[in-house]
Formats: structure tokens, sequence, C-alpha cells
């Protein structure tokens, strides 16, 4: 059991060492850190919070609903026009498809006198905290 741990291990870094992730932990870094992005992503869900809200309402007042529905779509096509999103977006999908890809792979090939043993490793686990 040591063994498969000690390759897990080294799956893990082989992940963390690819250029996919390298460029995903570069993206994401900026993601968090721009403000202009941050404060877009704080009006997207301050606006869906609204929605929300009103929606619950027993005594909704569809035009206010529908004023805040559009708000919100306006919030989240200023949130999703910014190129920085568009990157992270895009980057992230890359890491979580070439994952997912391995894991796959891992899953098939993964057998022991017929018997096929789950790959149920949390990535995050493995990675330290992938996503």
């Amino acid at each position: 059991m040591n063994e498969i741990v000690e390759l897990a291990k080294k799956i893990g870094q082989m992940l963390k060492d690819s250029e996919e992730f390298k460029k995903y932990e570069e993206v994401r870094a900026r993601y968090e850190t721009d403000s202009e992005l941050q404060m877009q992503i704080g009006e997207f869900n301050l606006r869906k919070m609204a929605v929300m809200n009103e929606m619950e309402k027993e005594d909704k007042d569809e035009a206010k609903f529908e004023r805040l529905q559009n708000e919100m779509r306006e919030a989240y096509r200023t949130a999703m026009a910014n190129p920085l999103m568009t990157e992270f977006n895009t980057a992230k999908e890359f890491s979580t498809t070439a994952l997912a890809d391995n894991k796959s792979n891992l899953e098939s090939n993964l057998t022991v006198t017929y018997t096929t043993i789950p790959f149920n490793f949390n990535v995050a686990l493995i990675t330290d905290s992938f996503f």
C-alpha cells in the first residue's frame, strides 16, 4: 500500500509540475488579485442575491423582479467580458479536462486479479489543493 501512496504522490507532483497546472496557477493568482474583476464578480453576486430575495417573496413585484434579473444579467456579461475571466476559465477548463483524462486512463489501467481498483483519490489531497 505504501508503494501506491508513493506513486500517487509522484503523480500529484507531476501534475503540479505540468505546464497546464503552472499556467492555471499563474492565471488564478492574477484572477484572485485583480481588483476590477473581483469588483465585477462581487457586483454580480449582489445582483444575484437581490434576484433570489425577490423571488422568495410571496408578494413578488414582477416588474421589480424583471428589472433585477436584467441587472444581474448585465453584471454577469460585464464580468464575463473581462479578458482575465476568459483566460481564467480557459486555463481552469484545460487543467480540469487534463486531470479527468488522466483519471480515466488510470481507472481503466488499474486492475488486480480481475478487480478494478477505484481511483477515488481527491486530486486536491494529492496536489495540495489543486483548485
